[in-house]
């Protein structure tokens, strides 16, 4: 069972806090990445990496993705 059957577009209002809201893209690319979806994952990095360069969550993609 998929658990973020939701589009990103549909996902994204879901926190208005800006730290959840960072956190949660960091999340759904990973979960994407996993789940074999990387264009998907790709689009959640490149919002995250907009919406919030200096977040510690931005920094986290670099770590994680090495």
């Amino acid at each position: 069972t998929e658990i973020y059957t939701l589009s990103l577009h549909d996902a994204l209002p879901i926190s208005k806090e800006k730290t959840q809201h960072a956190e949660a893209l960091y999340y759904l690319s990973r979960l994407f990445a996993q789940d074999g979806k990387p264009d998907k994952s790709a689009d959640a990095q490149a919002r995250l990496q907009q919406a919030y360069p200096h977040s510690p969550w931005t920094a986290k993609l670099s770590v994680s993705t090495k």
